[in-house]
C-alpha cells in the first residue's frame, strides 16, 4: 500500500518534497520514474525513530 502523507514545494528552488508511506521502497522509485527524466531525484528511505529505538533495544538484550 502505498499512501502520500504529506507534499510540499519549494517554488524559487523549483524542489518538490513528498514524504510517502509504502511497504517497499522499489515503488517509490516506479511511481516517480516518469517524471526522473526530467530532473533528478533523490529518495531517502526512513524509519520511525520509535520502532530503530525498540529494535536497538532488542539487540542490546
Amino acid at each position: 500500500m502505498e499512501q502520500v502523507v504529506g507534499a510540499w514545494v519549494d517554488p524559487p528552488g523549483h524542489n518538490f518534497f513528498f514524504v510517502v508511506e509504502t511497504d517497499d521502497a522499489a515503488k517509490i522509485f516506479a511511481g516517480l520514474w516518469p517524471i526522473i527524466p526530467a530532473g533528478t531525484a533523490q529518495i531517502r528511505p526512513v524509519n520511525s525513530l520509535q520502532a530503530a529505538l525498540e529494535t536497538a533495544d532488542e539487540l542490546r538484550s
